[in-house]
């Protein structure tokens, strides 16, 4: 070529393009070889079987990646050979398919019996159709193995790209033996170990699917190491990604959806990341429930909802979802941060949507991108409920806002009131909290999608501008780029082995602060509660610590400063930084705070204690940042984060939980008689009753009723164009309060989440995840989930089991007073000993 000579364009990318020249080759080489077999007088079922499966669907995913790669390596002129490789893959994968069924024993692959059962069925008149079944099934697959390396060899390479190329797949190979080998020796033995989970993951999916198919397109295509690199660091979060969605499909999808029988990976027990994170977090009972996953025979439908119940309620679905969006995130990171074309950039980011669901797109993926159409980084973040439209409507805007100071006298009049009658304008409502304006996530779908994608919805908006002032930059406050190393050193303070300790130690506390009430005492709840949970938090935290008028102290301070962020969010900041009484107040609450937890985390250091939440935190390192932890300073901003979401959170739902038992004396003796009859007053797995009506007071009353996220890209949501720097509400009352995903709302039935009426909490009636959010969602979901219900229970219980709850004469209901938490207005309850006789039964 000479230097005037410029190489010809590389054809846009087109994935269904892609797919259909795969298709045509392989029904070309396939009819090949079936006229091959005819001529040498060998059956030709063998191919018209093989035939069936290659050519019966499948969306072609590792023949679109490895174009994918050719062209982000750079490949320009004849597809062919590329194509032909492309091919080569999807025979290979063919191989991985059959003998994958016959290790599973799946009777169905892409809504078709699997070969082994089709063969079965040709033959069913043989002595043995199913060992001859399997039995071919077998060589089958071992002849698309060797199908494959002869449409290699075939694709007229040049003999240094076919080394090159050679090389990837001989490693693809090698790695997805040694997973499919890992995944046989662990199937029907799920357990709790993560690492073991994501290594099986990581060799069967995310090397074969993704990186390695993109590696190989860029071999093809001559790119330098330098792109390699790059797409290496996309393709292999990218297909981990694929494989944590996979394996949420196959414990909650249709069979629509996967093409097998539903819950099927269930009922292999496969040893995935899903389960092994809800064996991490559950409870005996629902271990054992799980561990029944992979013994034959043992998993009907009923127990399937119920396993998926467990996998729901123990966090693990949630956390799988997050990590799934986390690699995403990484994945696109990389591009952003390469140096690849504008144009691999969008075909790649492309891709990474259709993999991880991001766009759902169906099953044959994305159209080809066109002049003029959104931009890629708008694309990938338009997320699961976007309407993708190049014309958004405008938001609907709630009425009745007032010039300077928007919808904020409705919110200081009747906050709860003026949530509840949003969503009758849309599923995303404007308003303008005081100068602030702000959208409102008004439907669960919606509102799952925001908090899931962390990184485009990032922890922001006045609420958190004004907690990050007052209590630094924790993990409750910090913005998307710090919040996974933060979350990576905290995490190990609330791991599994230690909630049996925190839960000794608080259950001591909350019998012994029960006990100095007097007989006929009328005691102000939510005074009383934050005095519990604070002596417990303290307990937990720094053992015998701070003396008893230090810890009086703390617990003021923090309810001090609760109350104040509210205040300041939605008032003018001028007027924030005025010194009036409650401004003055809240700024002294803040600097006796951090001082006392200086303090104490420099009194901590150099000892070792154990079981105490204060040493977990110090002790943790980062493995994926030099071993490093958390510095002084970081550590006294997640001190001061867990003192006011450990105190506030847990004595508001306490709160509640007494205020609503109050009102039902025959539910109070039902959780009485359950909490004298727990042998270990510290396990909570034996409060299913009471555990239910902390959830449903969660429920009526969640403690963080409004949060906040910005927008870090412009987006599209629900139709509407959403700017970057938006102020997105999320309102966990709002969606729990709406009437057509709880019936009559307002009333209060723990046997929601019992199923006393029936029903198992996994059945049609039950709430759906995404309307239950009182902990959020995704990777921001508050940490400390578990141990403020472990908490919430045990205390609920400590006091029903020592004392009769009733209000005091005269005493009525009050509305609820919206802070930073939903707390109660003037509550007070008399406290008297129970009666030995059961009250009559009232009407629920």
């Amino acid at each position: 070529m000479s230097e005037n000579t410029t190489p010809p364009p590389a054809p846009t990318f087109d994935p269904a393009r892609v797919r259909r020249a795969v298709d045509e080759r392989l029904a070309a080489f396939l009819d090949a070889m079936t006229h091959r077999a005819a001529s040498q007088g060998f059956p030709t079922e063998v191919t018209d079987v093989l035939g069936e499966l290659v050519l019966g669907g499948g969306k072609r995913i590792r023949p679109v990646l490895c174009a994918a790669g050719w062209h982000a390596g750079g490949g320009s002129g004849d597809q062919g050979p590329m194509l032909q490789v492309a091919a080569s893959l999807e025979m290979f994968h063919a191989f991985a398919l059959v003998h994958d069924d016959v290790m599973d024993r799946s009777a169905t692959r892409r809504g078709r019996p699997s070969v082994h059962q089709a063969v079965a069925a040709r033959h069913s008149g043989h002595p043995d159709a199913a060992w001859l079944g399997t039995s071919a099934a077998v060589l089958l697959g071992d002849l698309a193995l060797a199908w494959s390396d002869e449409l290699l060899h075939t694709a007229g390479l040049s003999p240094d790209r076919l080394a090159a190329a050679a090389a990837v797949m001989d490693e693809m190979r090698t790695e997805l033996m040694f997973g499919q080998y890992l995944d046989l020796l662990t199937t029907g033995r799920p357990s709790a170990d993560l690492e073991a989970a994501l290594r099986i993951a990581r060799l069967k999916s995310g090397r074969y699917t993704v990186e390695r198919p993109l590696q190989l397109g860029a071999v093809l295509a001559g790119a330098d190491a330098e792109v390699g690199a790059v797409l290496s660091a996309f393709g292999l979060p990218l297909g981990e990604a694929f494989q944590l969605r996979d394996d949420l499909l196959g414990a909650f999808g249709t069979s629509d959806q996967t093409g097998k029988p539903e819950g099927e990976d269930l009922r292999a027990g496969k040893h995935t990341p899903l389960l092994a994170l809800a064996l991490r977090r559950a409870d005996p009972a629902e271990r054992g429930l799980l561990t029944a996953c992979g013994r034959p025979g043992a998993l009907g439908t009923e127990q399937v909802a119920r396993i998926r119940a467990v996998l729901e309620g123990t966090g693990a679905r949630a956390e799988v979802e997050a990590m799934v969006e986390e690699r995403r995130g990484q994945a696109l990171r990389v591009l952003e941060e390469s140096a690849l074309p504008a144009a691999s950039v969008e075909v790649l980011g492309a891709v990474a949507a259709t993999l991880t669901g991001a766009d759902r797109s169906p099953p044959d993926g994305p159209s080809p991108p066109a002049a003029g159409r959104r931009t890629r980084s708008n694309r990938h973040r338009e997320g699961a409920v976007a309407t993708k439209t190049d014309t958004p409507s405008p938001v609907p805007r709630a009425p009745g806002a007032l010039p300077l100071l928007g919808h904020a006298p409705a919110l200081l009049r009747d906050p709860l009131g003026f949530l509840r009658s949003l969503p009758q304008h849309g599923n995303l409502v404007a308003v303008g909290l005081g100068p602030h304006p702000a959208l409102v996530v008004c439907e669960p779908r919606l509102l799952h999608h925001v908090l899931v994608d962390d990184h485009l919805f990032d922890k922001g908006g006045p609420l958190y501008d004004r907690f990050r002032d007052f209590i630094g930059n924790g993990l409750l406050t910090c913005p998307h780029h710090e919040h996974r190393r933060q979350r990576r050193l905290v995490q190990p303070a609330f791991h599994p082995r230690l909630m049996p300790g925190y839960a000794r130690t608080m259950a001591a506390q909350f019998t012994e602060a029960a006990g100095t009430w007097r007989e006929g005492q009328a005691i102000d709840v939510l005074h009383a509660t934050q005095e519990i949970a604070s002596k417990a938090l303290i307990a937990t935290l720094f053992g015998a610590g701070p003396d008893p008028a230090d810890a009086h102290r703390l617990a003021d301070d923090a309810a001090v400063l609760v109350a104040g962020a509210w205040r300041q969010t939605i008032q003018p900041s001028w007027a924030g930084a005025l010194p009036t009484p409650a401004n003055l107040r809240c700024r002294r609450a803040v600097r006796r705070l951090r001082a006392a937890v200086t303090a104490y985390v420099a009194q901590q250091h150099g000892r070792s204690d154990a079981g105490l939440m204060l040493d977990a935190l110090l002790a943790a390192r980062d493995t994926e940042d030099g071993g490093q932890g958390l510095s002084d300073s970081e550590c006294v901003d997640q001190v001061l984060l867990f003192l006011l979401a450990g105190t506030e959170t847990t004595a508001v739902v306490l709160a509640w939980a007494m205020h609503l038992l109050a009102t039902r004396p025959g539910l109070e003796h039902e959780l009485r008689a359950e909490a004298v009859g727990a042998t270990d007053p510290a396990d909570v797995g034996q409060l299913v009753l009471t555990g239910a009506v902390i959830t449903e007071t969660l429920r009526l009353y969640p403690p963080a009723w409004l949060t906040m996220r910005t927008t870090t890209a412009d987006t599209v949501l629900d139709g509407h164009r959403v700017p970057t720097g938006t102020t997105v509400v999320v309102s966990p009352y709002l969606i729990h309060h709406r009437p057509d995903l709880y019936p009559d709302p307002e009333r209060f039935d723990p046997g929601r989440w019992t199923g006393r009426t029936g029903s198992a909490p996994s059945a049609p009636s039950a709430p759906s995840r995404e309307a239950f959010v009182p902990f959020g969602g995704g990777a921001r979901k508050c940490i400390g989930d578990r141990f403020a219900l472990t908490e919430s229970v045990l205390a609920l219980a400590a006091i029903v089991r020592r004392w009769h709850l009733a209000p005091p004469d005269g005493a009525a209901f009050r509305m609820p007073r919206p802070l930073t938490t939903l707390q109660p207005t003037g509550l007070r309850l008399r406290v008297t000993t129970p009666d030995r006789q059961p009250p009559r039964r009232e009407r629920p």
